[in-house]
């Protein structure tokens, strides 16, 4: 997300309905759209104190900023801060600029709030500057297999600060030269009617294991709360034991292909006997639960049947 350092002589850029359409983000449940979903008109007047904003973090900063505008009838050009203020019932789009909408309170909230911003310049990450680093596909397809690398910038990692605020992966304890798991942003697409969007990575692990090939799904909500997560696709195990999946996206429709190699170890003994299985299975995630299922195959061959 792009900062801005705020000087005197540019207190009125500060308003501009421009750089709220340049940033914005998740809030944590803490923040004051998450706190109070029903604000009385008279409660926006409110002038707020540098007190008020002690606690906040670069999220609930950055969407008090954008509520201001929110609240006004803003339309948002940013995706992400849009689907975000969707949730809420009192948030109605309608104007593309709300400049002469912007009272002296407004005024000198965001003057407050985007000071408290400038003092986390390199200190905090926010979690729509973590999702403007992934492509939408919410309305597009997307096959994931061993060979993809449409989009993928393979010397971009995400910065460990964001594995460890909200990938629930702590970091410190690894090492260049002996382990670690980095992840590069892949592509995103949002959860239809559940303010929930996914993110998917490409996951690359040092030393080694029996997994090389990994492309992980995250499912968050709008205040970047981690709820669920699942493997799309990879390449696992080796001579005698080994799966490779792939993964079919469609408008956030996904189709698993599995196919798994392994021997016979009765019919082994007397030559190598390798099985195969082929099969492929929708893929469904459940709002409500948070969880994934895996139908039954609705494509299904075996070696055995040969």
């Amino acid at each position: 997300m792009k900062k801005y350092i705020i000087y005197p002589v540019l207190i009125l850029a500060l308003f501009s309905v421009t750089l709220a359409a340049c940033s914005g983000s998740g809030s944590s449940e803490n923040s004051t759209t998450r706190n109070n979903d029903s604000v009385k008109e008279d409660q926006v007047e409110n002038i707020l104190t540098e007190n008020d904003l002690k606690d906040k973090d670069a999220n609930e900063l950055l969407i008090m900023r954008n509520e201001i505008f929110a609240r006004h009838g803003y339309k948002f050009k940013n995706n992400f801060l849009a689907h975000y203020f969707a949730q809420f019932d009192w948030y109605k789009p309608q104007y593309d600029n709300i400049d002469d909408k912007l009272s002296e309170a407004d005024k000198s909230n965001l003057e407050l709030v985007i000071e408290a911003e400038n003092k986390l310049i390199g200190k905090d990450l926010t979690f729509e500057s973590l999702v403007a680093k992934f492509r939408d596909i919410s309305n597009k397809s997307l096959y994931l297999n061993e060979s993809y690398n449409d989009g993928v910038d393979k010397g971009s990692f995400l910065n460990n600060l964001y594995l460890n605020k909200y990938f629930d992966i702590e970091t410190s304890s690894m090492q260049e030269d002996c382990f670690f798991l980095k992840l590069q942003p892949v592509a995103m697409y949002y959860i239809e009617d559940a303010n929930q969007l996914a993110l998917i990575t490409y996951n690359v692990t040092c030393p080694v294991p029996a997994v090389w090939l990994e492309y992980v799904l995250y499912v968050f909500d709008f205040d970047g709360k981690l709820l669920a997560k699942y493997d799309l696709a990879h390449d696992r195990g080796g001579v005698g034991d080994f799966t490779h999946a792939e993964a079919e996206l469609n408008k956030g429709k996904i189709i698993k292909h599995v196919r798994k190699e392994w021997w016979d170890e009765e019919r082994s003994q007397v030559e190598p006997y390798e099985i195969e299985e082929n099969f492929s299975m929708h893929v469904i995630y459940n709002p409500e639960t948070q969880k994934f299922t895996e139908e039954k195959p609705f494509e299904y061959t075996s070696s055995e049947d040969q």
